[in-house]
Formats: structure tokens, sequence, C-alpha cells
């Protein structure tokens, strides 16, 4: 799980996931990672619940096309009922 909203930037999801997508690269392993959308007490940077569906689709197109060798493989979305329910 990357627990932020943000792909890119100091803290942000490619920046978490480094060492995995590092270590998928090297093991020629799939990564997936997963984005949360449930609401968290623990921050306004871990979940996109108040954030919108809008807001994590453009997070997850900006790691879908940025130049790195160790790209994710996919994506999970957690918890499905929490997705069904965010804002457009």
């Amino acid at each position: 799980m990357a627990y932020r909203d943000k792909a890119l930037g100091p803290n942000g999801i490619l920046e978490l996931t480094n060492t995995e997508r590092q270590l998928g690269e090297q093991f020629s392993t799939p990564i997936e990672i997963g984005i949360e959308t449930m609401t968290s007490s623990e921050g306004d940077f871990i979940s996109f619940a108040g954030k919108g569906e809008k807001s994590m689709m453009k997070e997850l197109q900006i790691m879908s096309s940025c130049r790195l060798t160790q790209r994710p493989s996919s994506f999970a979305i957690h918890h499905f009922e929490s997705w069904l329910h965010l804002k457009p």
C-alpha cells in the first residue's frame, strides 16, 4: 500500500515505492501499488477519500506515464466500496 495521494515529489507514491519497483525490475517481477480510497484519520495526504476519483485517476495517469525503468505493473484500489463512493 502506498498511503499517499500524490504521485510525485518528496514522500509521494513513486518515492515511497522506489525500493519495491527496483526489486521488481531486478527480479523481473510485476509490482502492484495499492492506493487508499477510505477515509483516514492519519493525515490528509494518506487517501483519495476527500479528493475524489478525478484526482486519483490523474495521479495514477502521472505514475503510468512517467519515464521510469521500474514502472508499476498495476494498481490496486483499497477498498472497493469506498472507491464506489468517491466524489467524481
